[in-house]
C-alpha cells in the first residue's frame, strides 16, 4: 500500500487551515483609534474626614488608551469644560442639594491649567493616564453643605479620539462628620398592628453627614433615607420619615428628629418615665437611641397609639 495517497491529503488540509487562519487574524498593533476616556462612575461620590489643611484631591481619572506604542509616546493637551449643568441636572433626578463648588475653597493643582470655563492638563510621553486634581480648603468647608462639579472632555488632543460614553463626570465631593459611615442596625420596634410583640431584627444602614453633629440615617435595602423597623414579620420603612440623629459634643446625648414629612419624633432619655440613656458613645463609636411618636404625655409609652424604635448602632466601617 501506498503510505503517500493517505499523507497527500492531510497535508492538504493543514495548508487549507494555515492560509485560512493567517487571513482571520489580524495585526491590531497599528489601527484603530487613540481614545481618551474619563474611568470613574459618572456620578464619582467622594468622601473625606473632616480637615483643617490644604488636601489634595483627584476629582477624577483621564486614561489614554493607546493603540500603538509611537502614539503612547505623544504628548498629548487634553481639554476638558465645566458644565455646571450636570450638577443641577443630578439634583433634579436625585432630589439632592449639591451646590457648585465656589472658587474660594480651592485652587487648581499646577498641573492643571484653567482658561475661562476651559481646563488643560497634558499627558507625556509614555503617561497612559492622569489625574484631575485640585487643592481643597478643608478649614472654609461647611459640614452642612455638600458641594460638586461637573465636567465633559472636549478636545482629547491632536490625532485621538473621544470615548464615547466616557466623556463626563460628576464630581460629588463631601466632608465628614465624625459619626458618618456604615454601621450594624439591632432593632426591637413596636406598632399596635404591625409590630404587636415589639420583635427585633437586624440590618446595615449609613449614617450620612448633615452637619458636623448631624447624620441622616440611609438604608442601602430601601434606596433611601428612612428609619428600619419590624412590620408585618419582617423590615420595613415609613416613606415619610426620614430620622437624623444629631449628637451633644458636650454631653454626647443623641436626639432623633424627622427630615422629611410634618411628622416630629420624640427623644426618650434617661429623665423620661420610661428611661432609656438614648446616646453616642465615642471609645466604641456606637449609638443607643430609642424614640418614637404617639406617646402620652410624659413621653409615657401608650401601647394603643405608640410607634418605637429601640436601637443599637455599630460603626462597620467608612461608606
Amino acid at each position: 500500500m501506498n503510505k503517500k495517497s493517505y499523507l497527500l491529503p492531510v497535508v492538504a488540509l493543514l495548508v487549507f487551515f494555515s492560509s485560512c487562519v493567517k487571513k482571520e487574524v489580524v495585526d491590531l498593533g497599528s489601527e484603530g483609534n487613540t481614545y481618551i476616556k474619563i474611568t470613574d462612575p459618572k456620578n464619582n461620590a467622594i468622601f473625606f474626614s473632616p480637615f483643617s489643611d490644604i488636601k489634595k484631591v483627584p476629582l477624577f481619572n483621564l486614561v489614554r488608551d493607546a493603540n500603538t506604542n509611537a502614539n503612547l509616546q505623544k504628548v498629548s493637551d487634553i481639554t476638558i469644560v465645566s458644565v455646571p449643568g450636570l450638577v443641577t441636572r443630578y439634583n433634579a433626578a436625585n432630589g439632592s442639594n449639591f451646590e457648585q463648588l465656589p472658587d474660594s475653597l480651592y485652587t487648581l493643582d499646577p498641573s492643571v491649567t484653567k482658561s475661562g470655563s476651559t481646563y488643560t492638563v497634558t499627558l507625556k510621553a509614555g503617561e497612559f493616564s492622569i489625574n484631575f486634581p485640585i487643592l481643597l480648603n478643608g478649614a472654609k468647608w461647611d459640614l452642612s453643605r455638600k458641594y460638586a462639579l461637573g465636567f465633559a472632555l472636549n478636545n482629547p488632543g491632536q490625532g485621538n479620539v473621544i470615548s464615547n460614553g466616557k466623556d463626563s463626570v460628576i464630581a460629588l465631593v463631601s466632608i465628614k462628620n465624625a459619626y458618618d459611615g456604615r454601621y450594624r442596625y439591632e432593632m426591637c420596634t413596636y406598632h399596635p398592628v404591625g409590630n404587636p410583640t415589639y420583635a427585633c431584627g437586624e440590618t446595615e444602614v449609613q449614617l450620612h453627614t448633615v452637619s458636623s453633629d448631624a447624620s441622616a440615617v440611609y438604608w442601602p435595602d430601601a434606596g433611601g433615607y428612612a428609619g428600619p423597623m419590624i412590620y408585618g414579620g419582617g423590615p420595613s420603612y415609613f416613606g415619610s420619615q426620614c430620622p437624623v440623629y444629631t449628637v451633644n459634643p458636650a454631653t454626647n446625648k443623641v436626639s432623633v428628629s424627622n427630615n422629611c414629612g410634618s411628622l416630629a419624633y420624640t427623644t426618650v432619655t434617661a429623665a423620661a418615665p420610661t428611661p432609656f440613656d438614648t446616646r453616642y458613645v465615642p471609645a466604641t463609636r456606637k449609638f443607643f437611641v430609642r424614640y418614637g411618636y404617639n406617646y402620652d404625655p410624659g413621653p409615657v409609652f401608650n401601647p394603643a397609639n405608640n410607634r418605637e424604635w429601640t436601637l443599637e448602632l455599630t460603626y462597620l466601617g467608612p461608606r
